[in-house]
């Protein structure tokens, strides 16, 4: 079973509190890390290993944690809250310390939403982005924002690319509510009592076995009818076809 990553704080931790000459310079240590994230030295090391959570930055034999660690943390966390185990939270978020640029990311974000003043607001609809106390733009699912920078290099600029994606999630979301409510009448009508606790599962276990369904089954239609429709527009019927 996944360990799970407590979200409360120890009593005596808080964001303002002390911190070492190390961390004034922008680097915590390992237990000052765990201290303002609630986490225990366990917990960093499993996440670590899992690749979920990237390794701290190393000058000689000291590490230091920083802010774009901190935000990593909180968005696991926030997933882990919301129920889903920590290989969905990786494939959400991403592995392998592929979130060591969510700064820069946030930034720029913050840059495009100046210009499109209802950008930023949709992607924390979807969660894609969250603010912090102090209201510091984090990224808590940076891999959905990648496949923005991806389109780059078919020629769509930034800002558009980043719109597409906060429309295609609007677009996506009464959808996805549709077919959850499908899924679970699905559930219901063919329940099986012998076979297992079904709707007397855990929540987290029929939450995640919902999301792998609908993730598999609608990636299927959408490769096949994407591979069609960009067939459609490279190779064109010849006239009089």
């Amino acid at each position: 079973m996944d360990a799970q990553v407590s979200s409360v704080p120890d009593s005596h931790s808080s964001i303002d509190s002390p911190r070492s000459d190390n961390a004034a310079h922008g680097g915590m240590t390992v237990e000052e890390f765990a201290d303002r994230t609630g986490m225990s030295a366990r917990n960093i090391r499993a996440l670590q290993g899992r690749g979920l959570l990237p390794r701290p930055l190393r000058l000689g034999r000291r590490a230091f944690y920083l802010e774009v660690h901190v935000n990593r943390a909180e968005a696991i966390k926030d997933l882990q809250r919301q129920g889903f185990n920590l290989f969905a939270i990786g494939a959400i978020l991403g592995t392998d310390d592929a979130d060591s640029q969510a700064a820069e990311m946030a930034a720029l974000l913050e840059r495009v939403g100046a210009r499109d003043p209802g950008l930023i607001d949709t992607l924390q609809h979807h969660r894609v982005v969250g603010r912090s106390a102090d209201g510091e733009l984090r990224v808590t699912r940076p891999k959905s924002l990648r496949t923005a920078l991806a389109l780059r290099q078919l020629g769509v600029p930034l800002p558009a690319a980043i719109r597409m994606v906060a429309d295609i999630l609007d677009a996506t979301e009464p959808v996805a509510g549709q077919l959850v409510h499908l899924v679970h009448a699905g559930i219901v009508e063919n329940w099986d009592r012998s076979r297992g606790p079904g709707l007397n599962s855990n929540p987290m276990v029929r939450t995640q076995a919902v999301i792998t369904l609908l993730s598999a089954t609608t990636r299927v239609v959408l490769e096949n009818v994407g591979s069609d429709l960009v067939r459609g527009v490279l190779d064109p019927a010849e006239p009089g076809q």
